[in-house]
C-alpha cells in the first residue's frame, strides 16, 4: 500500500490496515465483536517507522 498512496496518508493506512486488525484480533467475534468500533485516527510517526525497519521484505 506504501507504494499506491503519499507519504502524508502512510500513517493513517497502517492504522486503517493494520492497527485495527490486530485489534480483532484480541476481540472475541473480531470485526463482528460489538466491542469493535471503526474509528480513525492518526498513528504515531514511531509506529510506522518501526514497521518499516522491522519488515522482511522489499518496500520499494
Amino acid at each position: 500500500m506504501k507504494a499506491w498512496y503519499p507519504e502524508p496518508v502512510h500513517r493513517l493506512t497502517l492504522q486503517e490496515v493494520v492497527g485495527q486488525t490486530g485489534l480483532c484480533w484480541y476481540l472475541e467475534g473480531g470485526f463482528d465483536s460489538p466491542d469493535f468500533e471503526q474509528k480513525t485516527f492518526l498513528a504515531p510517526s514511531r509506529w510506522a517507522d518501526l514497521c518499516y525497519r522491522n519488515f522482511p521484505g522489499d518496500l520499494q
